[in-house]
């Protein structure tokens, strides 16, 4: 049973993850571009 679970749920925990890493990056990636804006 926990391997069914985990593999059943391992999509979307992977999905969310990607999700939060490509926003991570956009917003340091925006946050390099409004400081060096303001410089």
């Amino acid at each position: 049973m926990g391997i069914r679970l985990s593999t059943n749920s391992f999509l979307p925990f992977e999905l969310i993850s990607i999700i939060l890493l490509v926003t991570l990056i956009s917003a340091i990636s925006m946050a390099h571009q409004l400081r060096n804006k303001n410089s």
